[in-house]
């Protein structure tokens, strides 16, 4: 090597070797260093690597070093992984995400809505289409069923980014088609198949029972209506049952006396939970019946009992009371006997026996509110109903059911 050359090229570097320690631009490195770097005007800098590149090295050792470029931060590698030491950015956006449906099918097509607005972004879609964005708001369908990763990287305004990966599950879309409950005397379910998000309901309330005077009971009531509804929840049915004498229906029915029958149970949907107030459709059923007929289940105010005879008529189920018990007062019958029950909120009054005349009562159908009970003739019908949230096409019918209620859903 010419002396010239020599001389310039130990003078940018001037490494010496000294009992195994390096030192750069110095010729006394410090004793507890083994490698010394000097400089006035210059940095030490390490290797740049993304996040995929870092991550396609194998068996990193442990107190490995990198510049991460994608997370802009300093990295080292330990036992238990990499660890960010030092970064350009002291918080990051939120790369989370929405997507609407959230379970989708290959038919539809889904928007994704990232938490973080005002920023820059990067969609990949696995087996999508598009594959890939830079929208805020893409638009996305699958041709296949699957679960699929989605990949966002968001980047604000200070250059500072964050990635999220997260799956979603697309499923065949059910075809259309329907089921029916019929009366079991105990509550159902149906789980609304994939991509339905409206059902045809077609639903209609227990008869009560006819006693062994001559009186009929009254018909169940029949609803009508579209529902909104979520695809994969799941919807509690409960279909009513008919009167007897002197048993009460099932699903709210009121109880009859002696040979006095017992009102018709309701049929009806509950969402969200199994109480009475989780119902989001009703079908009212009809009233007990003795000497004098039931009163019709169903509309928007259950139909009143009917009397062969004086007295004060049981009433039929409303949307925001229960119908009012009825008194008989006639002939031999003393006057000022007491009022059977009147219904309530989803069961209809048990029936009263009027102890100067005879010994049998009727009780009032179930319904959103429950019929009145009747003392010797008929009780008042329970009232149907449909929840105003979601719902369309109601059509309400008055008695037009005999024997067990039934429901039917379509799709």
């Amino acid at each position: 090597m010419k002396p010239i050359v020599c001389l310039a090229f130990c003078a940018f570097f001037s490494i010496v070797l000294n009992a195994q320690q390096v030192g750069i631009n110095t010729a006394n490195p410090d004793p507890s260093a083994v490698l010394d770097v000097f400089s006035s005007n210059k940095g030490l800098l390490f290797p740049r690597l993304t996040t995929v590149q870092r991550n396609s090295i194998g068996n990193p050792a442990h107190g490995l070093t990198i510049y991460n470029t994608t997370s802009q931060c300093m990295e080292t590698y330990f036992p238990t992984g990499w660890a960010q030491m030092a970064c350009a950015c002291q918080s990051f956006p939120t790369a989370s995400y929405t997507s609407s449906p959230a379970n989708p099918s290959t038919t539809q097509s889904v928007v994704f809505s990232p938490a973080t607005t005002g920023a820059t972004y990067a969609w990949q879609f696995q087996s999508g289409t598009p594959a890939s964005s830079n929208v805020q708001n893409p638009s996305v369908t699958w041709a296949n069923t699957g679960t699929f990763q989605v990949i966002l990287t968001i980047t604000d305004a200070n250059g500072c980014s964050t990635i999220d990966t997260t799956s979603i599950t697309v499923s065949q879309c059910a075809p259309s088609g329907s089921q029916t409950f019929n009366f079991t005397g105990a509550a159902q379910s149906f789980t609304v198949p994939a991509c339905v998000t409206s059902i045809q309901v077609d639903a209609y309330g227990a008869q009560g029972g006819s006693g062994t005077s001559g009186g009929a009971g009254g018909l169940g009531g029949r609803v009508q209506a579209t529902l909104t509804v979520t695809p994969g929840e799941v919807l509690q049915i409960n279909v009513g049952g008919a009167g007897a004498s002197p048993a009460a229906g099932w699903n709210g029915g009121g109880a009859g006396v002696g040979t006095g029958a017992g009102g018709g149970g309701a049929t009806d949907i509950r969402r969200n939970g199994t109480g009475l107030s989780d119902r989001i459709l009703v079908a009212g059923g009809g009233g007990g019946g003795a000497q004098g007929n039931g009163g019709a289940g169903g509309g928007l105010t259950g139909g009143q009992g009917s009397t062969n005879g004086n007295g004060v008529w049981a009433q039929g189920g409303t949307q925001s009371s229960g119908g009012a018990g009825g008194m008989y007062n006639n002939g031999g019958c003393s006057p000022g006997q007491a009022f059977a029950p009147s219904g309530v909120f989803g069961i209809g009054g048990n029936g009263l026996s009027n102890s100067a005349c005879c010994c049998y009562g009727t009780g009032g159908g179930g319904g959103w509110y429950g019929g009145g009970g009747m003392q010797i003739n008929g009780a008042g019908g329970g009232s149907s109903y449909v929840t105003s949230n979601g719902s369309s096409n109601i059509t309400h019918s008055q008695g037009v059911r005999s024997g067990n209620g039934t429901l039917s859903i379509s799709w």
